[in-house]
């Protein structure tokens, strides 16, 4: 038994293999790649030309790119917004374990990290301040009104 492989058959093999990847890539990218892959396939199974293959390939990874994954994206996306690192910081309230009033310079405990502070208002230790922003290593704070 003689088994030979189509040029086709190498589209399809690279577009399963991009749909495996996409498991482990998420965002729809490696999937609209796949996709192109099988229009290619289709279009080399209908014409035997590598060009019609190419072009295959282009429109429908082009179209999938514009028109599927951006669906796809906002169907099956995060619902809200993600709060992790500085996003996730902002509103927190805090503790000031060193204040100014001594001759030293703002600081609090936050997050098992000792940050520098910077505040309009008049802080000191012990006072509790609301996170507003992050500037590099340094915490924007204000007041915190219970």
């Amino acid at each position: 038994m003689n088994v030979a492989f189509e040029p086709w058959h190498f589209w399809i093999i690279a577009g399963v293999c991009l749909f495996i990847g996409e498991v482990f890539i998420p965002g729809f990218l490696l999937a609209s790649l796949a996709i192109g892959c099988f229009v290619a396939a289709l279009a080399h199974y209908l014409t035997d030309g590598l060009a019609f293959a190419i072009g295959g390939f282009v429109i429908g990874a082009g179209a999938s790119l514009a028109l599927i994954r951006p669906y796809l994206a906002n169907a099956l996306g995060p619902e809200e917004e993600s709060h992790f690192g500085v996003d996730g910081m902002i509103g927190d309230v805090i503790v000031v374990i060193d204040g100014s009033d001594l001759g030293g310079s703002l600081k609090a405990r936050y997050r098992d990290t000792t940050w520098s502070l910077r505040c309009d208002d008049d802080l000191f230790e012990g006072d509790r301040a609301e996170i507003v922003a992050v500037e590099g290593g340094t915490l924007v704070v204000k007041p915190h009104q219970e």
